[in-house]
C-alpha cells in the first residue's frame, strides 16, 4: 500500500511539464537556437560531391572458351571474376595516369578544379573573403616541361588524387559496368568521368 501510494505522488502531470518547460523557454530557445545556427553554418561550409555515372558494356567475344562455358556451365562465375578484373582495372593507377595525361592536354585543363584551376568556394567561405579578402595563391605547375621527372612525379600525384576520386560498380548477372568520378561542379564531374 506504501510503495503506490508514494508512486502517485512522484506523478508529474502535463500541466507541471509545461510549466517547467515555460520557466525555462528562454535557454531552451538559445540552446536550439545555436545548434540550428551550427549545423546551417557547417552545411554550408561543406564542399558538395557531385558524381556523373558512365556506364560501360564489356563485350567478350565469343569463343570456343565460351562455348564450353555454356555447355558445362561456370559462365556466370567467370563472367563475375572478368567483371571484377574490370573494376579493379578502371581504379588502377596505370589507367588514372593515362586519363589524367589526357586531360593535362584538354583544352579544359585551365578550367577544372581538379587541376587547382578552378577552386571551390563555400558560401561560407565567400563571405569571409567579402568581409576580409584573401589573395589565393596561385598554382605554379603551369610551366613544367612535359616528359620530364618533375613533370612524371605531378601526373604521378595527380593519377592518385583521381583513383581517389573514381567509384567502378559492376553488376553481378550483367557485363555492365558504372563509372563515376567526384567533383565539386557537376559539370566537371561530367567531364572527367
Amino acid at each position: 500500500g506504501k510503495q503506490v501510494q508514494f508512486q502517485e505522488e512522484k506523478e508529474i502531470t502535463l500541466a507541471e511539464i509545461l510549466q517547467i518547460i515555460a520557466r525555462r523557454k528562454i535557454g531552451i530557445s538559445i540552446i536550439v537556437s545555436l545548434s540550428l545556427f551550427v549545423s546551417i553554418l557547417f552545411y554550408y561550409s561543406q564542399t558538395p560531391e557531385y558524381r556523373a555515372i558512365s556506364v560501360l558494356m564489356i563485350n567478350k567475344e565469343n569463343d570456343s572458351q565460351g562455348l564450353v562455358e555454356a555447355v558445362l556451365g561456370g559462365g556466370p562465375a567467370a563472367d563475375s571474376k572478368m567483371a571484377q578484373k574490370d573494376v579493379e582495372l578502371l581504379q588502377s593507377l596505370p589507367v588514372a595516369d593515362m586519363t589524367v595525361r589526357a586531360l593535362w592536354n584538354s583544352g579544359r585543363r585551365d578550367s577544372l578544379e581538379f587541376f587547382g584551376s578552378r577552386p571551390y568556394i563555400s558560401p561560407i567561405r565567400r563571405l569571409v573573403d567579402w568581409i576580409a579578402p584573401v589573395k589565393p595563391l596561385n598554382a605554379g605547375d603551369r610551366d613544367i616541361i612535359e616528359n620530364t621527372p618533375a613533370f612524371d612525379a605531378m601526373m604521378r600525384f595527380y593519377a592518385m588524387k583521381l583513383s581517389k576520386l573514381i567509384k567502378v560498380e559492376g553488376s553481378r548477372d550483367t557485363s555492365v559496368l558504372r563509372v563515376s568520378v567526384a567533383s565539386p561542379f557537376a559539370d566537371e564531374a561530367t567531364f572527367l568521368s
